[in-house]
């Protein structure tokens, strides 16, 4: 070896790959001694160098099929695992050249030829795999005769030593939580027709680093399959009570459901602080699992996914980890909210109300809100209303009428209501139309007249073409603003809607709510998205919350190009109280300078016609971001619930307008991720895009 390889390794602790101090053979951080030798006879001896570049430590674990030692990495110096291929009974070491030979008295060269093969291969598979939950792989080579496989240093403890740790087990919580990305990523490797074939406590390490507490798996070995089919299976090959029946075998398959028994084997034994009885135990005398309960547990379905995956026939066994993940971690049916299910029964209430024509309907709708006055304050404000309409209904003697349009009607079937959305300006009198357009004429005709006079005293002579430049011009202009109208709908921007990723956004519809002074103010015609009006729940106000701050950069960047951003107008948003909850007055904080804003109570109130008008579909990606969609029945026909940047009884709920377009006084806490966003802004209609 050259110097500079000597000196590394003279310098360097065999068993921490720590430097040692000038002329030091002891190693004052773990006490190694260097000037003793203390690897096996089978092993390669510490100092040994690999590749030119790997200085060989002490041996980490030595099993059936393999050694693992220490390393050290000498370019980049940093300490690594090592795996050598040497499958005990089938190779020996020289003691002059290190190399390794093989029986070939015995017949097994093919078999350990084989063998070391499969150990490259499954390092080339595993290479692949970027995983903090599996061992990775660094680089694999020959030498010596034998295959090496050079794997990151995970620096943590076993399972096994947490069990001792913890005193002999672990919360079962805890344990489900460390198992289920490892399973995950089982689930990847047998994809690829990896598997694994000696899960333990042993070979699972635990680390903590920047992914929080995790596993990482170690130490796989599918070459121990292609020697132990030869003529003589290898001592080591099991390990007992992780292992099931057919790897006691040579002549049986295997497959993910072998790792599946070792893997339910090992959080079995986290779990009880037992691992289960070996397989071959289990066949001969017919020994059963002990059950939770012998153990003080008493978790059923953990219990029986374990044993699911425990069955020593194959194919009575849990056959893959996908299978496994679906069992372990099925969500329990939880019990019914009672809470929600009056919340269903106020909303069906508010539908009769809604829907009601005759003193009959009010009456039923005034016995439901009934019911729920104790749970919904605001039930007491609609049985005023449903009564004020029953008078309403004696005063003008109107007896069980028909509304032939709403009669059986589902909302689906409801007409269109584009045309009636928002409360239309005040029309002016004929008489004040027909002097506004005799002005008009009078102005064009007075304007055309000293037009011509400043064009002949003024010599000027403008051709036709200047002429029809400007005018078209002027009537580009025009057009551009004469485009929206009130209750119009409009596209403007892009994104996501029918949560299909695959063929990318769609265009945003928006409802023109006003128009002045050449801007427009817009809001989006559906729910387009799910959020919290804040990040936890605590008394905020539109000013501070985590939805504005969504909507001004994530969403303002992603529903719009640049040339549509600047066509957005920065403006000042009205916060105070008279823009708040008409029934609470709660202060809203200060005023804001948004691109892109909530309307407030007052403007849901003023900018609608009426309920029907304010009600609004959540979009599919909505919906699949998790609004909180809802009939009446308890079936989801898309109409959401949206928020209002003003607040709710309190600052630490936010107003909102409910699936049937009425406004929320008393509202959702501002946690609440169910609600859809609609946002709103001012568009320069005079901006270079249009």
């Amino acid at each position: 070896m050259d110097n500079e390889s000597r000196s590394i390794e003279l310098n360097t602790c065999y068993g921490c790959m720590r430097r040692l101090p000038e002329g030091e053979h002891i190693c004052p951080s773990c006490g190694y001694d260097n000037s003793r030798l203390q690897n096996p006879e089978n092993a390669l001896p510490e100092g040994t160098i690999l590749n030119g570049k790997y200085l060989i430590g002490k041996v980490l674990g030595n099993g059936g099929f393999g050694i693992t030692y220490l390393g050290y990495e000498v370019n980049l110096e940093i300490p690594v695992a090592i795996k050598e291929y040497f499958p005990l009974g089938f190779c020996s070491r020289s003691s002059q050249s290190y190399n390794v030979m093989t029986a070939a008295s015995a017949g097994n060269s093919p078999a350990f030829s084989k063998g070391c093969d499969a150990f490259l291969d499954e390092a080339r598979t595993l290479a692949r795999f970027n995983s903090p939950y599996i061992v990775h792989v660094r680089e694999f080579f020959k030498e010596h005769g034998t295959a090496y496989i050079v794997m990151d240093y995970v620096n943590g403890k076993t399972l096994q030593a947490e069990f001792k740790a913890c005193g002999g087990r672990l919360e079962t919580g805890r344990v489900l939580a460390l198992m289920k990305p490892l399973i995950s990523q089982l689930d990847r490797l047998h994809g690829q027709n990896i598997i694994h074939r000696d899960i333990k406590p042993a070979n699972l390490m635990l680390v903590h680093d920047e992914n929080g507490e995790h596993l990482v798996l170690l130490d796989f070995g599918a070459a121990r399959n292609c020697v132990s089919n030869e003529t003589k299976t290898l001592t080591g090959m099991v390990s007992a009570g992780y292992s099931p029946l057919e790897q006691y075998s040579h002549r049986s398959r295997q497959g993910p459901y072998t790792d599946v028994y070792a893997l339910c084997a090992t959080i079995y034994r986290a779990i009880t602080g037992a691992a289960p009885p070996d397989a071959t135990e289990r066949s001969a005398d017919e020994i059963p699992i002990p059950p939770f309960s012998a153990y003080g547990l008493n978790d059923p379905q953990i219990e029986k996914a374990l044993l699911h995956g425990l069955a020593l026939k194959r194919e009575d066994r849990t056959q893959s980890m996908k299978q496994l993940s679906d069992e372990l971690y099925e969500e329990q049916k939880p019990e019914p909210d009672p809470r929600k299910k009056r919340e269903q029964d106020f909303f069906r209430a508010c539908e009769l109300q809604r829907t009601a024509v005759t003193e009959a309907d009010y009456r039923k709708a005034i016995g439901e809100f009934k019911k729920l006055t104790s749970v919904f304050p605001e039930a007491a404000d609609r049985i005023r209303e449903c009564e004020a309409a029953v008078t309403r209904l004696k005063k003008e003697q109107i007896s069980e009428p028909v509304n032939e349009k709403t009669q059986g009607k589902t909302q689906e079937e409801r007409p269109a209501r584009n045309d009636n959305l928002v409360k239309p300006p005040v029309k002016p009198s004929k008489t004040l139309k027909f002097a506004v357009i005799l002005a008009a004429v009078i102005l064009v005709f007075a304007g055309a007249y000293f037009g011509f006079l400043r064009d002949r005293i003024g010599g000027e002579d403008k051709s036709d073409t200047s002429k029809s430049a400007a005018m078209s011009e002027s009537s580009a202009a025009v057009s551009a603003v004469a485009s929206y109208s009130v209750g119009d709908t409009v596209t403007f921007g892009q994104y996501e809607q029918d949560n299909n990723l695959s063929n990318g956004k769609e265009e945003i519809e928006w409802i023109v709510l006003d128009v002045q002074d050449n801007k427009a103010l817009l809001i989006s015609k559906y729910g387009l998205d799910a959020k919290a009006y804040h990040s936890k729940n605590e008394a905020i106000t539109w000013e501070k919350c985590t939805l504005r701050n969504w909507l001004n950069s994530t969403f303002l960047e992603s529903a719009f190009s640049v040339d549509e951003q600047k066509a957005i107008m920065t403006t000042v948003v009205d916060n105070s109280k008279k823009q708040g909850n008409s029934k609470w007055n709660t202060d809203g904080g200060n005023d804001t300078k948004d691109k892109i804003f909530l309307l407030s109570f007052k403007e849901a109130n003023d900018y609608f016609k009426d309920n029907d008008a304010r009600e609004c579909k959540a979009t599919e990606y909505a919906i699949g971001q998790g609004a909180y969609v809802y009939d009446g029945e308890g079936q989801t026909n898309g109409y959401g619930v949206w928020w209002l940047r003003s607040p709710g009884e309190r600052q630490l709920s936010a107003a909102d307008v409910d699936s049937y377009g009425y406004l929320g006084y008393y509202s959702r806490n501002v946690g609440y991720d169910g609600l859809v966003v609609r946002p709103a802004f001012w568009l320069n209609l005079e901006s270079d895009i249009f």
